[in-house]
């Protein structure tokens, strides 16, 4: 906590605020037992001025977890054409853990995507139906599954874990909004996410973090459930460790 918050500080001396703001919000967030150095960080958090972590991107994501731990994940995309020249495709990758099933729009029109494996991670190509002119904006949807993240914990068969360290990667400020649906009558145990919140949906646990990611930030997320009897735990092998990822991530 101490190295991080130094590294905040010599970013700050340099006139590197989103940087310094980068390191103060990681020291108060993953070392909070360390009361005295997390107050200093927040010290100078409360120092900087607000644009300098002033989100100007949203990314939101939607996650149903199975009672195997497969994730069944939503998440809107929102393209707005600012240039002169018409949006006809789009592109973005993920890690090969992610597999995107299918696009569409608003009113469930299927979106047509091309896709291309490169080593660890999927390269995706968009097609739009129709031109995005200029001042104008659409909204299409990303749906698919997720592996490797909720497992179990060694020595339980019940017992899950979530985590995962997501790196925007976007160049500038991101606010970040996930929600978790736990399995049918699973049991929260604990979390050490600050921004998780609990709440209920359709009579199951839902958890939600919403968090501004600094420029060059991360989120991480990490909590812990257990599984009912009659949740109909299956038997899942997990993919290798995954601590972190980029998805999505735009590039043209």
């Amino acid at each position: 906590a101490r190295a991080t918050y130094q590294l905040g500080m010599c970013h700050l001396k340099k006139g590197e605020k989103e940087k310094a703001a980068v390191y103060f919000q990681e020291a108060v967030d993953y070392y909070p037992n360390q009361s005295s150095v997390v107050k200093k960080a927040q010290k100078q958090l409360d120092k900087l001025p607000t644009n300098s972590i002033e989100p100007t991107m949203t990314q939101v994501m939607h996650n149903t977890i199975d009672a195997d731990g497969l994730i069944h994940f939503k998440s809107p995309n929102v393209i707005s054409n600012d240039n002169s020249e018409p949006i006809t495709t789009d592109g973005f990758f993920n890690s090969d853990f992610v597999k995107l099933t299918k696009m569409y729009e608003e009113d469930g029109t299927e979106v047509p995507f091309e896709v291309k494996h490169e080593g660890d991670i999927y390269r995706y190509r968009v097609m739009f139906n129709e031109p995005i002119m200029q001042g104008e904006s659409i909204t299409y949807y990303h749906e698919g599954t997720i592996k490797g993240l909720a497992r179990n914990v060694p020595g339980t068969t019940d017992i899950f874990r979530y985590f995962m360290n997501h790196y925007p990667a976007a160049g500038q400020p991101v606010l970040r909004i996930e929600t978790y649906l736990l399995p049918e009558n699973a049991i929260f145990l604990s979390t050490s996410t600050p921004e998780l919140q609990k709440t209920q949906k359709d009579g199951r646990i839902e958890l939600r973090v919403e968090k501004v990611i600094p420029t060059d930030g991360s989120l991480m997320t990490e909590f812990q459930y257990k599984l009912a009897a009659s949740a109909g735990l299956l038997k899942f092998k997990p993919v290798n460790p995954v601590v972190s990822d980029s998805f999505p991530k735009t590039i043209g």
